[in-house]
């Protein structure tokens, strides 16, 4: 038999060394985005707030997904004030009311968890102010005689004070003092 003829040995066409590059640029690229999306913690959801109305220094119990487990972990704002957190799950995060909350004149006031995730959605809870005698200056009184309340939150309108049963007269009332008139019917 004839020797074969030699065949010319395959060639690949030449590929320039920038196509390698771009692939492995990309091929990296896809790797970092697929960790990335992995490892980052999701994103913390608010669901619920319990109560959805709260007095300055209450407890606001938060309910949702993608909190942090550790407490200082999550950074809750309540308004522009940040609130102290007391204690966190993975789905409830509990905090106090800050006392100087400011409602801005509307009541409803916006709550946001930020974690390493990052912000959640907000959720309001609606503030409420309520007037909390805690003292009287004057323990024994007559009818008719002044008498001054010492409490928070005593300039609401309407403010009103009852005695044994009997609503009676602001005379003055501030933030912190009301003074009103021991009504003769005592």
């Amino acid at each position: 038999r004839p020797p074969r003829p030699a065949r010319a040995p395959l060639t690949m066409p030449a590929v320039p060394r920038v196509f390698w590059l771009a692939a492995a640029v990309l091929a990296l690229a896809g790797l970092g985005w697929f960790g990335y999306t992995r490892l980052r913690p999701p994103l913390p959801t608010v669901t619920a707030l319990a109560p959805t109305q709260a007095e300055p220094r209450q407890a606001l119990v938060m309910t949702g997904s993608g909190f942090d487990t550790e407490p200082r972990g999550n950074t809750v704002h309540v308004g522009a004030r940040t609130a102290e957190v007391t204690s966190a799950s993975a789905t409830q995060v509990t905090v106090t009311v800050p006392a100087d909350v400011d409602s801005g004149g509307s009541p409803d006031v916006p709550v946001i968890v930020e974690t390493r995730g990052g912000r959640s959605n907000p959720i309001f809870l609606r503030v409420r102010r309520l007037p909390r005698g805690l003292k009287l200056e004057t323990d024994v009184a007559l009818p008719g005689d002044e008498v001054a309340v010492v409490g928070q939150n005593l300039d609401v309108q309407p403010l009103t004070v009852r005695v044994a049963g009997i609503p009676v007269d602001i005379i003055e009332a501030d933030a912190g003092r009301a003074r009103f008139r021991v009504p003769a019917a005592v």
